[in-house]
């Protein structure tokens, strides 16, 4: 697995964040899948991030209630689900990333604790690779940004990706 760089801040969400941690890893595991995933940290803390601003299809058909974000067929859903684990499990895999958090509950039905995260692999966004490659939608609320900016142009060009995506007829 390839280093994690984890940037984060205990602070109020209205606050930009800001480094804590360095040296983390993706640790395989059956329930990652391409907008949620675990990762440990280089204190050998295991946590579990989800993405901000995107939603990926399940790659099991086990969680009936989480599959309409998609309108296609439940097998097209598993198969484009399966698709979206295989390409962040790859991508994470490949070398390292860093994680940007504000250790902000992302809820969930998981034991672990579930934390909102911007992952960026090399200089690209994995929430934008996903959605580029029509693995995901755009999904979520405003948030600060980690430069500190706003979420209003982010969401923006999600959105044309998403849009180009659809009309190449690219994943789901």
């Amino acid at each position: 697995a390839g280093a994690v760089t984890v940037f984060c801040q205990e602070a109020p969400s209205a606050h930009p964040l800001g480094a804590a941690g360095r040296g983390c890893a993706l640790i395989p595991n059956q329930w990652n899948d391409d907008d949620s995933f675990r990762v440990c940290t280089s204190s050998g803390k295991e946590c579990l991030f989800l993405l901000y601003f995107v939603v990926t299809p399940e790659s099991e058909s086990s969680l009936p209630s989480r599959r309409p974000i998609i309108a296609t067929t439940p097998e097209n859903i598993v198969g484009s689900g399966e698709a979206a684990k295989a390409f962040t499990a790859e991508t994470l895999s490949a070398g390292p990333f860093t994680v940007w958090t504000r250790w902000a509950d992302a809820l969930g039905r998981s034991k672990p604790p579930r934390f909102y995260a911007f992952i960026q692999v090399g200089n690209k966004d994995l929430g934008e690779m996903i959605v580029t490659a029509g693995l995901a939608r755009i999904y979520g609320t405003r948030v600060p940004m980690p430069d500190g900016g706003t979420s209003r142009n982010y969401l923006e060009k999600l959105e044309t990706m998403e849009t180009e995506a659809k009309a190449a007829g690219r994943g789901a």
